[in-house]
């Protein structure tokens, strides 16, 4: 699989949001249930974001490590023109 590190961060995360959800269901009612399940929703969305940022880092530096082993590779100017911070590339 190419996108294992964003892959096991969206599960890993995934799972800390069925762990509230299941925590949250567990309970009858009240404030403290409420805030339990906007959580587990807010931790599924940070999982989405999470894995977005890996796969977007992960492409960029896949690039990067192909042009640096083939010199002979065109990089499209959408790449060559990227801004990208030092600690995606190392």
């Amino acid at each position: 699989m190419i996108l294992v590190t964003a892959t096991n961060h969206f599960n890993e995360d995934i799972q800390r949001a069925k762990d509230i959800l299941a925590h949250a269901n567990a309970l009858s009612t009240g404030l403290l249930k409420g805030d339990l399940l906007r959580a587990s929703w807010m931790m599924a969305v940070g999982a989405l974001n999470a894995f977005s940022c890996d796969a977007y880092g992960d492409l960029i530096t896949r690039t990067l490590r192909a042009k640096i082993a083939e010199s002979t590779i065109q990089i499209p100017d959408r790449i060559r023109n990227l801004k990208v911070p030092a600690y995606t590339v190392l």
